[in-house]
């Protein structure tokens, strides 16, 4: 549910009030990719570039390094300039 509440305020442009229930999700629940993901291309929307590195970071350690979403994660990090 917290979610679905964090990608409406994302569509309709509210990225703090995102990236707060983003946060609170993730308080509550370390694991949930989906969080780690949608809140990095956040914080890459607002040029805050250490932080979507660090959930990127987060997300990688969720997944399969050798999967297709390992590869796209390690892109993302280095278009990032963080690799």
């Amino acid at each position: 549910m917290q979610l679905q509440i964090a990608r409406t305020y994302e569509k309709s442009g509210q990225l703090n009030l995102a990236i707060k229930e983003y946060n609170a999700l993730l308080q509550r629940d370390q694991m949930n990719p989906y969080a780690h993901w949608e809140l990095a291309n956040i914080y890459q929307q607002k040029n805050q570039i250490n932080k979507a590195a660090k959930s990127l970071i987060n997300y990688y350690d969720l997944i399969l390094p050798e999967s297709s979403e390992g590869t796209m994660t390690i892109q993302m990090l280095q278009n990032l300039s963080v690799l």
